[in-house]
């Protein structure tokens, strides 16, 4: 069976941005491992990014904390140049993505207000994609996730293994651990590329949902590397909006 990981991030609603989304990319292990890990470092080479540098989309966009750098005179340019680079190697990287969102408010409505983890509710939605691509390919595959709290992480590795041991209204227990593997957790500055990368995923997707400016065409590329774009599928599989509307 070929092996695969599944890289998740998340981003929170705004005043701008009504959605929750959790998304990230699908790639086959040994790919990431030879190839992904080393564009990551090309790209902060040519770029002059220390390696301990993690890339983050809202801290290079806004100047945030390494990236204040960019404040300086030339700043712009530099910005922007590093952008296109990543977007030009988004674009040529043998990537899967997919995510899940859904409006906040309408969520808490229809959970009447009764205190819920979004994060959780997403994850399920998430895991029942990742399975349905690799039951199709016959292949096994592991997530791995951003850490955050203590009591968030426990709580969503409880989510999963009840999702291992119980299974889902589309998938047996049996076949999903047939199929799916292990969860890491992993601290934001460890420099992962992986989570480097699916950093600007759920960005990319409600950017997108947004009609927001399609800057570098990161939008763009990241809609269509979605798993069974361009299919009836797509909004099934690929982007999904948990409510269906």
């Amino acid at each position: 069976m070929e092996d695969y990981i599944l890289f998740l991030d998340e981003t929170s609603a705004t005043n701008e941005n009504p959605y929750f989304c959790l998304g990230g990319f699908i790639t086959k292990r040994n790919y990431y491992e030879s190839v992904i890990t080393k564009e990551i470092r090309i790209l902060k080479e040519n770029h002059n990014i220390p390696m301990e540098v993690p890339l983050h989309y809202t801290e290079i966009k806004n100047s945030k904390k390494y990236f204040s750098i960019y404040k300086k005179k030339g700043g712009n340019a530099h910005r922007a140049l590093l952008l296109q680079d990543f977007a030009n190697l988004l674009k040529r990287l043998d990537i899967i993505t997919l995510g899940t969102y859904g409006n906040v408010c309408d969520i808490k409505y229809v959970a009447n207000n009764n205190r819920i983890h979004v994060y959780d509710v997403m994850f399920l939605s998430i895991l029942d994609q990742y399975m349905a691509f690799l039951s199709k390919k016959e292949a096994c595959g592991s997530v791995y996730i951003e850490s955050r709290t203590f009591n968030e992480d426990a709580g969503l590795h409880k989510t999963y293994y009840n999702y291992l041991n119980n299974g889902s209204a589309l998938f047996k227990s049996e076949t999903i651990c047939s199929h799916l593997g292990g969860m890491a957790f992993i601290i934001k500055n460890d420099n992962c590329a992986g989570l480097q990368i699916a950093d600007f995923i759920p960005i990319g997707f409600t950017r997108y949902l947004n009609s927001k400016t399609n800057n570098f065409q990161l939008n763009s590329i990241i809609v269509g590397k979605l798993y069974e774009h361009n299919t009836n599928y797509e909004r099934i599989l690929g982007l999904r909006n948990y409510f269906g509307i």
